[in-house]
Formats: structure tokens, sequence, C-alpha cells
């Protein structure tokens, strides 16, 4: 009996061990399935945080793009909506450095650019053709170039992206 009595004790003690390296394997998997599932968590919210900030920039700029080219700083920059189709006008170079030009044109008379923001920073007078306008002072970023012509009508609308050697 004494013997019987052991052996049902080795086998409890062995199933108890068994149940325990069981629990134990078990935890350890619902643990790394935790573990793996916070992580997987972690990157899919970077990955929508990185989404929506790029939906946001992307919005924004089309927000700012919408407002420079209907901006007005006061009575001289108000220009009619009469847009002249001209492709033959380029602004170059783009991007430019320390300045820009426009191809020579009978039709302009004026230059102004405009910050992404719709502020006019820089205002010419186009004097002779193939006149350098100096944006130097201006710091790295995209930037709106109207073209106006005698009557103050807008001959064109160029974007320019200002970089810093």
């Amino acid at each position: 009996m004494v013997f019987v009595s052991k052996k049902i004790n080795l086998q409890l003690a062995y199933i108890c061990k068994s149940s325990k390296s069981i629990t134990l394997l078990f935890e350890t998997l619902l643990c790394n399935y935790t573990l793996i599932n916070h992580i997987n968590k972690i990157k899919f919210k970077k990955t929508m945080k990185q989404l929506l900030q790029t939906i946001l920039f992307s919005l924004i700029l089309v927000f700012a793009v919408t407002i420079s080219a209907t901006a007005h700083n006061g009575d001289d920059d108000k220009v009619t909506t009469q847009q002249t189709i001209n492709n033959d006008i380029r602004v170059y170079p783009n991007p430019a450095v320390d300045y820009i030009r426009i191809t020579d044109n009978d039709n302009v008379s004026k230059v102004w650019i405009y910050n992404i923001l719709g502020k006019r920073v820089k205002a010419y007078d186009v004097e002779v053709s193939g006149m350098k306008f100096d944006i130097r002072d201006l710091p790295r970023g995209m930037y709106i170039v109207r073209l106006i012509d005698n009557n103050e009508e807008l001959v064109m609308t160029r974007r320019i992206n200002k970089i810093n050697p």
C-alpha cells in the first residue's frame, strides 16, 4: 500500500510539474503574443500617425496655395482675375538660389513674389528684358511668382522653389 501510494504521489507530482510546465509554457506564449500584439499596435499607430501627418500636410499645402493665389496685400495687389494663358513665358531657374528671370515678354511689367502663406515678400518693376530678380534674402521654401501686365492684369502665376547652396 505504501508502494502504491508513493507511485500515485510520484504521478501526481509529475502531473503537477507537467501542469506547471504547461502553465508556464502557456503563460510564456501568452506573454509573447501580448508583446507581439503590442508591438504591432505600436507599428500600426506609428503608420497611422505618419499617414495622418501626410494627409494634414497635403491639406495645408493645398490651402496655402489657394490662399496665395487669391491673396491681396493692399490696393496695389488687387489684380483682375482675367488670366492670359501664355505658355511661352518661363520663370527660371527653378529651383533658384540667388535670382530668378523670366523669358522675354513685352506684356509683363511687374513681378510679385508671394510666400506660401500668401504674403507678398517681393515686388519688382520689369525695366529691361532678361532682368534678374534678386531672391538671395528669401528663406528656403516654395514661393508663388505672379507676372502682371501694364493694365494690372494677371498674366501668369508660377511656383518656384528657393534653395540655399
